[in-house]
C-alpha cells in the first residue's frame, strides 16, 4: 500500500480527482497519480512517474504538478478496481495484487 503524498481538490478533465501516492522500494521511493471519477467512482492509475532518494524529494515533485501535466498522465492512465486505491503499479502500469 502507498502512502498518499497529495490529493489534489481540483477537478482533472472529466470530473476526475487525483491523488499522488508514493511508497519506499529498498532505498528509493517511488511515486504515481490516481484519478477517481467523481462521476462513476472509477480509478486509473498510471505507471510509476518519479523514483527519488527520500520521501521528501518525492513529496516535492507531487507539489510540481500541474493541471497540464495531471491531463497528461490521465491520458496515459490504466483503469483499476476501486478496493486497488493506493497500490503501486506493477512494472509497465498495471497494478500489484492487493493480498
Amino acid at each position: 500500500m502507498g502512502d498518499l503524498l497529495r490529493e489534489l481538490a481540483d477537478q482533472i478533465d472529466g470530473g476526475f480527482i487525483a491523488r499522488v501516492y508514493g511508497r519506499r522500494t529498498d532505498r528509493r521511493w517511488e511515486a504515481w497519480v490516481e484519478f477517481t471519477s467523481l462521476r462513476t467512482g472509477e480509478l486509473r492509475r498510471t505507471a510509476v512517474l518519479h523514483l527519488g532518494p527520500s520521501r521528501d524529494e518525492a513529496l516535492r515533485w507531487a507539489g510540481t504538478l500541474g493541471s497540464e501535466a495531471l491531463r497528461d498522465a490521465l491520458e496515459d492512465a490504466e483503469f483499476g478496481a476501486v478496493s486497488e486505491l493506493g497500490t503501486p503499479p506493477l512494472p509497465g502500469g498495471r497494478s500489484a495484487p492487493t493480498s
